[in-house]
């Protein structure tokens, strides 16, 4: 969703930006064997033309993925148009970064997936809450993501009771059995550049208030 969106490839006026996040997903959705993926386009800010567009794909789809509109601002309609078309939204937010604003929810008997707009935290959300629900409905047995363990190279400091999500890097080196590695940028929410450069993403518990150097970090490689 986004009045602003425009494929890559096309002009750029002021105050428009290129839909990297259809490209990313549907890639990320095509590479499942098990998925039949329909694609519905870009859906400008319009309440009633989301709604419809939310409608229309319920009816035909067992999921549906947005990106975009999930937050709170005067032109995010998504919630508004889930509950408009008779759906319900059972979590509307998690304690996570990037992320926090996605929601889960049913359209009738369609579940429904609406992540964030921007890049990083729509992948994030994608891999980590709406790939393990699609694996799941699909009826697989293994859904989580696939975690390895790692050594940090970097210290962090975060916010308790969140967790984060970062891009890392390996370093090339090996730490008492265990590879080494190294965190990209903060995590911004609106770029993809740490992501594109990223060996993996690691994940930082909510329990924790500092990531110290050495420490053993749970890692999902993306190649």
């Amino acid at each position: 969703t986004g009045t602003e969106l425009r494929e890559p490839g096309d002009p750029l006026m002021p105050g428009q930006i290129f839909n990297s996040n259809r490209v990313m997903l549907r890639a990320g959705l095509e590479a499942c064997s098990w998925a039949e993926v329909l694609d519905f386009g870009i859906v400008p800010d319009n309440r009633d033309a989301i709604a419809r567009t939310l409608a229309d794909a319920a009816s035909r789809c067992d999921a549906v993925v947005t990106t975009g509109g999930v937050s709170a601002s005067e032109e995010d309609h998504v919630s508004w148009a889930v509950d408009s078309s008779g759906g319900k939204l059972d979590v509307l937010k998690v304690a996570m970064r990037p992320g926090k604003p996605v929601k889960v929810g049913r359209l009738d008997d369609c579940l429904f997936l609406g992540l964030p707009g921007n890049p990083n935290a729509a992948l994030v959300t994608f891999r980590m809450i709406a790939l393990p629900a699609l694996r799941k409905l699909a009826g697989m047995v293994e859904t989580d993501p696939i975690w390895n363990s790692a050594v940090a190279n970097f210290t962090y400091e975060k916010r308790l009771g969140r967790t984060e999500y970062v891009p890392v890097q390996r370093t090339g080196d090996n730490v008492g059995g265990k590879i080494e590695v190294t965190m990209l940028g903060r995590g911004s929410s609106a770029s993809l550049r740490s992501l594109a450069d990223a060996h993996g993403i690691a994940m930082l518990p909510p329990d924790l208030t500092k990531i110290e150097r050495k420490a053993v970090l749970r890692i999902e490689w993306l190649d």
